[in-house]
C-alpha cells in the first residue's frame, strides 16, 4: 500500500514553510547562546546548558561572552572554561572539531552538573 493510497486526504508539501509545526519546548534551539568569535579559525562559541541548571544559562552566557573577549585563542579559553567549571562544581566539555556543515567553525561548550 503507498502512502497516497495510505492517506488519501494527505496534501503534498511544496515548500518547507507550507508545514505548521507544533510549537513543542523540545524543538527548539539546545544552544543557550551562540557569541561571535573569531580566533584559531573558529567564528563563534555556542554554549550548551544541562537542563538541571538552566536557571543559570544566562549567568553561564554572560561569563562566555566575557571569555570570547579575553581570548584570542583556543587553549586560553579552554584554560579559563575548565577552572570556571571547576569553581562553580559544574562539569565542561570542549567540542572543537566538529564537522557538519551547521556546526563548521564553531567552539561547542557544554556545562552539565559536577
Amino acid at each position: 500500500m503507498t502512502a497516497r493510497e495510505q492517506f488519501p486526504d494527505a496534501r503534498p508539501v511544496e515548500a518547507p514553510d507550507a508545514v505548521t509545526l507544533p510549537t513543542d519546548e523540545l524543538l527548539r534551539n539546545d544552544a543557550s547562546c551562540t557569541i561571535p568569535w573569531r580566533a584559531d579559525g573558529f567564528e563563534a562559541i555556542s554554549v550548551y546548558v544541562d537542563p538541571a541548571i538552566w536557571d543559570r544559562a544566562d549567568e553561564i552566557c554572560e561569563v562566555a561572552t566575557v571569555w570570547s573577549g579575553a581570548h584570542e585563542d583556543i587553549d586560553g579559553l579552554c584554560r579559563d572554561v575548565m577552572a570556571y567549571a571547576d569553581e562553580e562544581r559544574l562539569s565542561a566539555s570542549i567540542y572543537t572539531d566538529l564537522r557538519d556543515e551547521l556546526s563548521e567553525g564553531v567552539v561547542a561548550i557544554a556545562f552539565t552538573v559536577g
